[in-house]
């Protein structure tokens, strides 16, 4: 079966650039992490215990002013496909600039407010007012990333991902390489946080030279419709970020152990990284998906999106089933035998990876429809089911209580949000699980195998073991993908739309070999 035309062709934002879109936003997100890694590695040796535990603080204080963008990027993302593809691009910059006047007009009080509230705020959290100058650094910081997010939404409304892609490298890099050089140079914890300072400020100047002319602002577009949109999608967006540390409180409150805290809280980061498979592709279909629903409705919606499923369930389930298998070397590996007891929390969360890809999936459908009140309802059942599920099993489970309640939350998301759309938008949901479910057994399970033996007879030390679990999870893979043609023609034809040009060659000796 080849792929379904309205994913292949049509549209103000054709689908080849979509599928490179997505491939810049992961290059984008893989080389954030590692600007972000390679920044903690190097700011414990720079700074005290004492600065890197302000950093974190202050790092905190960020991410709560980062919700008085009342997710209006959404919007932008959400209703400059829509007005573009109905040859409505006039009004346009009177949508900016209805965004514009929101963001300002909540997210800059906000920031006056806390600005003249910094020596309070700096004697509540750190117990003195000598750190005010701290607070005001990381808000001005702050609301400049705010307006950051918010050109980076009007850059994908008009499809600009390589970009957005670019806009995003920016800010990580010169934010974390120059805080770094100024802490060396003398300036401390202050020299971290002018550096974020400085990398706003570029980075707005640089997203507005990037826009140019699709800047222009104008009169005239009602705020009413854009916080009609945002409103839901940042009510959800606030459950999600109370959630990423519900969890965590309940485990305090319930299993007071900060040790065990501390494992649970590093591996789920780590379980993490598996979202750099599709959080990227999300955000690249999404303004692609409201173009496309703006012109045809719903039957639009669902060639792509039924893409995206196939998509994620052949990468998902077996790599994540994989990484489960490999779950106390990979935990190691990253944070060290001591942190090896949180490898059932992690194996967990690798999973099921696949949920919140999903749950991701049915979310953006809903947002690119323009009606995003279920996900109100979407926000509360799932948060619900979360804290229930963490708050009854945490004292005698511990870290996997916490892995299970962070499994309900999208698991969720998914059922209800798939409810909502399910009279509209038919995904071949299950149908797709089948192969996937198989490979991720025969992979994963002679995976496990191996690793005990090397472990348990061979007694191998982890750095000779390491790689030869890598050996041979990659001949595992190749070995079922040749015997069993996982890959057909249109995945490979997805692929080629993806890469550039020059590497068409190499696509077409693979799916030679592949897809037989």
């Amino acid at each position: 079966m080849g792929l379904p035309r309205l994913w292949l062709c049509g549209g103000s934002l054709q689908s080849e650039r979509v599928a490179k879109g997505a491939v810049y936003l992961i290059f984008q997100s893989v080389l954030g992490y590692l600007f972000s890694l390679m920044f903690y590695v190097l700011v414990a040796r720079v700074l005290g215990p004492s600065e890197v535990g302000k950093l974190s603080v202050l790092l905190t204080v960020s991410a709560v002013f980062s919700l008085t963008g009342l997710s209006v990027n959404y919007a932008l993302q959400r209703l400059i496909p829509s007005y573009v593809e109905s040859r409505r691009r006039g009004e346009v910059g009177g949508i900016i600039g209805a965004g514009l006047t929101i963001l300002l007009g909540v997210s800059a009080t906000g920031l006056v407010v806390l600005v003249v509230l910094s020596e309070w705020l700096s004697v509540v959290l750190f117990g003195s007012a000598v750190d005010g100058g701290l607070i005001v650094a990381i808000l001005l910081a702050s609301f400049l990333l705010t307006l950051t997010t918010f050109l980076g939404g009007g850059m994908l409304g008009f499809g600009m991902f390589r970009e957005t892609a670019a806009q995003n490298i920016l800010n990580a890099g010169v934010s974390r390489v120059l805080g770094l050089v100024l802490a060396v140079v003398g300036f401390g914890l202050m020299g971290v946080m002018l550096g974020w300072l400085v990398a706003g400020v570029v980075t707005v100047v640089f997203s507005v030279f990037l826009l140019g002319r699709n800047l222009g602002l104008k009169k005239g577009f009602p705020v009413k419709s854009i916080l009609e949109f945002s409103l839901p999608v940042h009510f959800f967006t606030v459950i999600m970020f109370v959630q990423s540390w519900a969890d965590i409180a309940l485990l305090y409150a319930l299993a007071p152990n900060l040790e065990q805290i501390g494992v649970y809280y590093l591996v789920v980061s780590g379980a993490a990284i598996l979202s750099f498979f599709y959080a990227p592709i999300g955000m690249a279909i999404f303004p692609a998906l409201s173009s496309r629903y703006s012109v045809n409705g719903f039957r639009a919606v669902v060639p792509m999106a039924s893409a995206y499923v196939r998509l994620t369930c052949r990468m998902l389930i077996p790599l994540g089933a994989s990484l489960a298998a490999l779950s106390p070397v990979a935990v190691e590996v990253v944070y060290g035998p001591h942190y090896v007891s949180g490898a059932t929390p992690f194996a967990l969360l690798a999973a099921t990876s696949i949920i919140p890809a999903l749950s991701l999936l049915v979310v953006t459908v809903i947002q690119s429809t323009g009606y995003t009140r279920p996900l109100v309802v979407i926000g509360l059942a799932s948060a619900v089911a979360d804290m229930l599920l963490v708050a009854v099993f945490a004292g005698s489970l511990g870290g996997v209580a916490g892995a299970m309640g962070r499994i309900a939350f999208p698991a969720v998301g998914l059922i209800l949000g798939y409810y909502f759309i399910w009279g509209k938008v038919r995904l071949r949901i299950l149908p797709e699980l089948k192969q996937p479910l198989i490979a991720a057994v025969s992979i994963a399970l002679p995976l496990y195998l191996v690793d005990q033996y090397l472990m348990q007879i061979l007694i191998l030390p982890l750095r000779f073991r390491a790689p030869l679990d890598i050996m041979v999870f990659l001949a595992l893979a190749v070995v079922f993908a040749y015997s069993t043609r996982y890959f057909g023609k249109e995945d490979f034809a997805l692929v080629r739309q993806a890469v550039p040009n020059r590497l068409e060659p190499v696509v077409d000796r693979l799916e030679r070999i592949f897809a037989r």
